[in-house]
């Protein structure tokens, strides 16, 4: 059974999250959409207003006329920031958002794995980040990382690009070392997370995120040079993942199990295949008859292209279009859109960052799993700041799920 306190942090994460999703509400709207007692909204608004947390919006700002004006409440997106950095093979793109989604600062470097650990390459990295996280007030780091990834327990699975084949214990390796919370995810999920966050308010409730990126890949010490494809699975509104982690790992039903790329091609027409446009339309053929099929038997309404193949959505679209239709068994047509995410090389670390504002602005669960890295809501943020707390009387609380 949950105690006063849990429930006093479930309140408030409760009513964080209502402001976070309704900039300009009201402490009487807030008690409205949570059916919580008004002087229990209150007293929350009160300590996360000293917390600094959110703010009330200038009187501007407030459009209603006549009569006693409600004061609109928002988050105070200055509060702090969020460091999101996708580490690949041979590179690495950083950004810093504030808490309204806004990029601060983005970073791309070169990077030189040779013989180092993906621990060791994040700790340089980390180090060249270091003036643009201070400077911004960095409340945490979010990785995000092509492959099998644990994303609850902070545990990388498996990752062919990096050449991890066992659990690697990410997050516990490095925690310790650093003064913020670190969280680390699949580099598609990552997407799916950004999508979520800016469409907050519209949130996609059915959706196929397709990351594609030209990658210098060296694997099990083979080394070529091609495309790769990561996939993020959007269902009822909530990032999949699959009990194993593994949603949204990809090889083409035609491709050969021996094969080291994921399609159907020769490994040796892979290689350079963003010169080779004739190989890069019949590559692009392959990916949409499988894409159509899955989006056929899950009714998936939105599709999002990220990473480079951005470039190549007319191309994608209308091949998509019709391997759709080719694998549609009635006579209407399938509806869906396809769009381009707008973030190019940024939107795996844009989306790395917003996972972390989505537990920042979630709800701690009743029974949290011991094994989780994931703390949301006030939870999250006490464990970034020395919060005074204010204890409440027991008639104060009660628990309505959203």
């Amino acid at each position: 059974m949950a105690t006063q306190n849990k429930l006093f942090k479930i309140n408030t994460s409760q009513v964080l999250r209502c402001i976070w999703l309704n900039k300009g509400i009201s402490r009487i709207q807030i008690a409205k959409v949570l059916q919580m007692d008004k002087s229990t909204v209150t007293k929350i608004v009160s300590n996360l207003l000293s917390v600094g947390i959110i703010k009330t919006m200038k009187e501007e700002d407030i459009k209603i006329k006549g009569g006693r004006k409600p004061v609109p409440l928002c988050i105070n997106s200055d509060y702090g920031s969020v460091l999101g950095i996708e580490i690949q093979t041979d590179s690495y793109n950083a950004v810093i958002i504030n808490l309204d989604g806004s990029i601060l600062f983005d970073s791309s470097r070169d990077v030189d794995f040779g013989e180092s650990t993906v621990e060791q390459v994040f700790w340089n990295i980390l180090e060249e980040l270091l003036p643009e996280a201070e400077k911004h007030d960095v409340l945490g780091i979010v990785l995000g990382l092509s492959g099998i990834i644990n994303s609850n327990e902070g545990i990388i699975r498996k990752s062919n690009p990096l050449n991890i084949y066992k659990d690697y214990h990410f997050t516990k390796a490095v925690q310790d070392k650093l003064d913020v919370p670190i969280f680390i995810e699949n580099d598609a999920n990552c997407c799916c997370w950004g999508e979520l966050t800016t469409n907050r308010l519209n949130r996609p409730q059915n959706m196929l995120y397709m990351l594609g990126e030209f990658r210098e890949v060296e694997t099990h010490h083979t080394y070529y040079s091609g495309i790769g494809f990561g996939f993020g699975i959007v269902l009822n509104g909530e990032v999949y993942s699959g009990p194993e982690y593994s949603a949204g790992e990809f090889k083409s039903i035609f491709s050969d199990t021996a094969a080291i790329s994921q399609f159907s091609l020769d490994d040796e027409v892979i290689k350079g295949i963003q010169e080779k446009p004739e190989d890069l339309a019949v590559l692009f053929r392959e990916l949409t008859r499988n894409i159509a099929l899955v989006m056929n038997f899950f009714n998936l309404n939105h599709v999002v292209l990220g990473g480079e193949i951005e470039k190549y959505k007319d191309m994608i679209e209308l091949m998509l279009s019709q391997e759709i239709q080719r694998n549609w068994l009635h006579p209407d047509q399938m509806t869906y859109s396809v769009r381009n995410s707008n973030l190019g090389e940024k939107a795996v670390a844009f989306g790395a960052a917003c996972l972390f504002i989505q537990n920042l602005f979630g709800v701690p669960e009743m029974n949290q799993n011991n094994n989780s890295s994931f703390l949301k809501g006030i939870e999250l943020l006490e464990s970034i700041k020395d919060l005074d707390t204010e204890e409440q009387d027991e008639a104060d609380f009660s628990y309505t799920p959203i």
